[in-house]
């Protein structure tokens, strides 16, 4: 008897989990929204129960145990389904979609074509934006913003005031911190971590336990992989690879097809001369200014403006022969 009774309420359920609440509405950016009430029990959520706003039914779905919580509003054609959530003063505008068990909490945004899914989880003031997309049990928080066509997934976090644009991937366990730039086509996976003003450009990747900090730019198609650790205004272009446990810092310029997999592969010089920093790869024997290509150890010494400048130079060739002899 008890199972019937049981079968005959779950029939007298109704078939929509929530209904407007026309009489609690708020405009909102010029919308008109209205909060929502539940007419059912499901998961947390008690009937009678009120929940965030909508601009109407089509931006919650009544399946699933999906919902809008507190004052977070979604509107326009945007879309909270399956068992995601959307709660605090969070926003989901536009065409956005948050499905699968995917959180957008607190202060973020998601507007345009941005796509919230698997367990994916965005919050404080973070933005996503355009058609980027967040996916499988990524974090985005604090002030991040990602943008265009940009990917998020895997167990990756993106934290402060970084930017991920364009076409770039961070996936796998990747960190992506402070005010940390991804553009191009870039890509950062595996345990790679990237602080303060790190830039990755173009078609490069860093990946591994590769981990650079404080104004390291890796553009073109350049590689950091390994163990390898940057710091300090180093510039990686064209085709260049650094991997290994090689730990570079200051103001070096890594470019054209140099392969440094330790320390000794590069050398730095102050050069006072000509106020100016040096930058030697063994690897391909090139000379670099930060103003541009040197050459070889002959167009470093024909470059020297006075002779104690040449005699500074052949100073710098002899400590390179004598650490790599």
């Amino acid at each position: 008897m008890q199972h019937y009774i049981q079968f005959v309420e779950t029939l007298q359920e109704p078939l929509q989990k929530y209904e407007l609440a026309r009489e609690q509405s708020i405009t909102f950016e010029n919308r008109l929204l209205y909060r929502i009430r539940a007419l059912k029990n499901f998961a947390n959520i008690k009937k009678g129960d009120l929940g965030g706003f909508v601009a109407s039914t089509d931006n919650l779905s009544q399946e699933g145990i999906c919902w809008i919580y507190n004052d977070a509003k979604v509107m326009d054609d945007a879309k909270v389904s399956d068992d995601a959530t959307v709660t605090d003063d969070a926003i989901v505008k536009n065409f956005a979609q948050v499905n699968d068990k995917a959180t957008v909490s607190n202060n973020s945004i998601i507007s345009d074509n941005a796509i919230i899914s698997g367990d994916a989880t965005i919050y404080d003031t973070a933005r996503v934006s355009d058609h980027a997309t967040v996916y499988e049990s990524a974090l985005v928080c604090d002030k991040a913003h990602i943008s265009d066509q940009a990917e998020v997934y895997g167990d990756s976090l993106v934290s402060g005031q970084a930017r991920v644009s364009n076409d770039t991937e961070v996936f796998g366990s990747a960190r992506i911190n402070d005010k940390v730039t991804l553009s191009g086509h870039a890509k950062v996976y595996g345990n790679a971590m990237l602080n303060d003003n790190v830039q990755v450009t173009d078609y490069a990747k860093v990946y591994d336990d590769a981990y650079l900090n404080d104004r390291v730019r890796v553009k073109g198609f350049a590689n950091v992989y390994g163990k390898a650790k940057l710091y300090n205004d180093i510039l990686i272009t064209d085709s260049v690879h650094v991997f290994g446990k090689t730990k570079l810092e200051d103001s070096l310029h890594l470019i054209n097809d140099a392969i440094i997999s330790e320390s000794n592969d590069v050398f730095g010089f102050n050069d006072v001369t000509q106020k100016r920093y040096l930058t030697y790869t063994v690897s391909n024997q090139t000379w670099v200014a930060d103003t541009g290509v040197i050459g070889n150890h002959q167009d470093l010494l024909n470059s020297a403006t006075t002779d104690k400048a040449k005699s500074i130079y052949q100073h710098y060739i002899a400590i390179i022969e004598s650490t790599n002899s």
